[in-house]
């Protein structure tokens, strides 16, 4: 019976080493990597169920690829008042939460999570509204830029941070004079600059213009999930956003990323589908009426 618990244990631990780089070295994970680069973990979700959806997520886009690992990448993009990062690095090293233990790394903008034979990278991040009232995700850093900053300065600062900084895109907001703003800004297409698709956008509309014309500016296009804050919306957590190639460190995962993206010399692949036109129209209505609501107030 002793030896039946060692054999199980020795596999287990031949597979979490196979999938993490082996026993030389830095542990590490190979690519491709899944990373869902635009994600909130909001008040109403509770951590359990938001590393685990994000695993499920991961697990279903590597069997596409025939790969059985579940892995995957979550950049945080917390808005003005979010620390739920922080709160997360707090707890690094304590008793697992829900079966998941959280470990730090060597930066201080990165963690890992781990279930079993389940590992998630999480990387800081915030989202910051530019007095354009258009949206700038700051990736792999865990500076905090201030809101209503200029876009051109905004993207100036985060690249100043050492961060990445991706234009997502949101149902409006690239129309009429901020899309001639995101027009001029493609003409200059600053360095590090990238724009990203969201899961939240609705499969039948048609790819948004200024896509391609970032493309063709030499901005490449990333995916992330951008879950809402409802509680439905935890499944969404991992479930749209792009294949890297490279191999993440799990002591500077955040380093790994940030050279990985530098190095990108065309969109990255995707993975996850966008919402069905049902699920899109209701969730813009909620959104609409959250926003009358709180005007009200």
């Amino acid at each position: 019976m002793r030896s039946g618990a060692s054999s199980a244990g020795r596999e287990a631990g031949d597979a979490l080493r196979a999938s993490t780089g082996g026993t030389d070295g830095a542990a590490c994970l190979h690519g491709p990597q899944f990373v869902d680069t635009h994600v909130h973990l909001h008040p109403c979700f509770a951590d359990g169920r938001f590393f685990s959806s994000a695993a499920d997520s991961f697990e279903r886009a590597a069997r596409r690829l025939g790969s059985p690992r579940i892995s995957g990448v979550l950049c945080f993009t917390e808005s003005a008042g979010a620390n739920e990062f922080v709160r997360l690095r707090g707890l690094a090293g304590a008793s697992p939460r829900n079966g998941w233990s959280l470990e730090s790394t060597l930066e201080e903008d990165s963690l890992v999570a781990r279930r079993g034979d389940a590992t998630l990278v999480l990387i800081a991040g915030r989202q910051i509204v530019a007095c354009e009232r258009l949206e700038v995700l700051a990736l792999a850093t865990d500076a905090v830029p201030e809101d209503h900053r200029g876009l051109g300065g905004t993207i100036e600062t985060v690249a100043a941070l050492g961060g990445i900084s991706v234009i997502p895109w949101g149902f409006g907001k690239w129309w009429f004079r901020r899309g001639q703003i995101l027009r001029e800004l493609l003409r200059a297409a600053p360095t590090g600059l990238f724009f990203a698709d969201n899961g939240g956008r609705a499969g039948i509309l048609r790819e948004p213009r200024l896509m391609a014309a970032a493309r063709s500016a030499g901005v490449w296009v990333l995916a992330g999930s951008d879950p809402l804050s409802y509680p439905d919306q935890i499944p969404r957590v991992g479930s749209f956003g792009v294949v890297l190639d490279g191999d993440l460190s799990l002591e500077k995962p955040a380093a790994d990323l940030r050279g990985i993206l530098h190095c990108l010399t065309e969109d990255p692949a995707r993975f996850g589908g966008f919402a069905g036109l049902r699920s899109f129209t209701r969730t813009q209505a909620r959104v609409h009426l959250r926003s009358r609501s709180d005007g009200e107030r």
